[in-house]
């Protein structure tokens, strides 16, 4: 009997200390899993921050293309204006100061008001641009949209530039032969022909060839200036249309932004087209741009 107390007390004692042990086991297993719980939570909240961390350092960097794109376009905008507006205008203050002195011979006076006529000229195209492209960009420009006739708008073109382009005697072709009718802004294509008979001309040498031509693509017509200038390098074409590009003298050293260039792109872009540009060095280069065409030639 003795014996049995003994081993009863010890089994007792075991199941009261295994009591005990579990009960701790089962309180420690509790504080780990509220422990785990915890560490989850924290894990899930470090996520979020790092994701909102990472939205914010996009953001951030968005901003802040945005800010170096703006500063961009301010620094290119001083450097027209001190380099492309200072220079013509010093450049015509000099040629009015020669014509109050006397003693110019009658070749040199027609010479001096020829240069005068070309200054002045450049200067009033540039600050057209400028002002259009500044409009652009601080109000939304819209279309007025109404049907014009291709034809009409090259040829006027053409006779307004044909000075220009005689002074390089370079030969300006409309090969359109019939009128060609398409719905858009007027006074929007006019400035994308002229910019770019323009940008033609400065760019093709003395005795060189510019033809203009319209051909019809499914719904939209397709307006190609070629010419036989000095074309484009390949590494910079795709930058052409970019305010950041910095255009290179013509050919007998005519200055020029590249904002025209610019202009031309948005306002094919509002009028629903597309602009582009095929050239190879030393050969020439070809300008196109697409307009919708009237819906009568459409079916026609």
């Amino acid at each position: 009997m003795f014996y049995f107390l003994i081993i009863f007390s010890l089994i007792l004692a075991a199941l009261i200390i295994l009591f005990f042990k579990y009960k701790e086991v089962r309180q420690r297993c509790v504080y780990l899993e509220k422990k785990n719980k915890e560490i989850l939570s924290a894990k899930e909240k470090l996520s979020k921050q790092k994701i909102n961390v990472e939205e914010q350092n996009l953001e951030l960097n968005l901003q802040l293309d945005e800010l170096e794109e703006v500063n961009s376009v301010k620094n290119k905008l001083f450097t027209i204006i001190s380099h492309d507006v200072r220079g013509p205008v010093k450049s015509v203050l000099g040629m009015l100061n020669l014509l109050k002195t006397k003693g110019l011979t009658e070749k040199e006076l027609n010479a001096l008001v020829i240069d005068l006529s070309f200054n002045i000229s450049n200067v009033s195209t540039f600050l057209d641009n400028l002002m259009l492209w500044a409009d652009g960009q601080m109000n939304s420009i819209t279309a007025n949209f109404s049907e014009i006739d291709i034809k009409e708008l090259i040829q006027q073109n053409i006779d307004l530039l044909r000075f220009r382009a005689g002074q390089k005697n370079i030969t300006l072709i409309n090969n359109l032969i019939v009128p060609i009718r398409c719905k858009a802004d007027r006074d929007m294509v006019n400035l994308v022909i002229r910019n770019l008979l323009m940008n033609a001309i400065k760019f093709t040498p003395i005795n060189g060839k510019i033809c203009l031509v319209a051909i019809l693509e499914n719904d939209n017509i397709k307006v190609q200036i070629k010419d036989n200038g000095i074309g484009i390098p390949s590494d910079v074409i795709n930058q052409i249309f970019d305010l950041k590009y910095q255009t290179s003298s013509g050919t007998i050293d005519e200055k020029g932004t590249g904002l025209g260039l610019v202009l031309c792109k948005d306002f094919v872009k509002i009028n629903g087209g597309e602009i582009g540009v095929e050239s190879k060095e030393g050969e020439g280069s070809r300008f196109h741009f697409t307009l919708p065409l009237v819906q009568e030639m459409v079916k026609s």
